[in-house]
């Protein structure tokens, strides 16, 4: 029995996830790298890269 949900469960979620929404990384301005350092004792300095592209035909 377990065995049979399993697989209904698992067909089910292959099934329904076509149906999520495509985003494109250079629209959502995804991050690509983190990174972070030492400043003293007690404090830390963060850095973070994002892809900037110009968005050409699309504005």
């Amino acid at each position: 029995m377990k065995k049979y949900l399993f697989w209904s469960i698992f067909t089910l979620i292959l099934l329904f996830n076509y149906s999520i929404e495509t985003k494109i990384l250079e629209d959502i301005q995804h991050v690509s790298a983190i990174g972070y350092d030492y400043v003293d004792g007690d404090r830390m300095k963060g850095t973070a890269a994002a892809p900037l592209l110009s968005c050409g035909d699309r504005c």
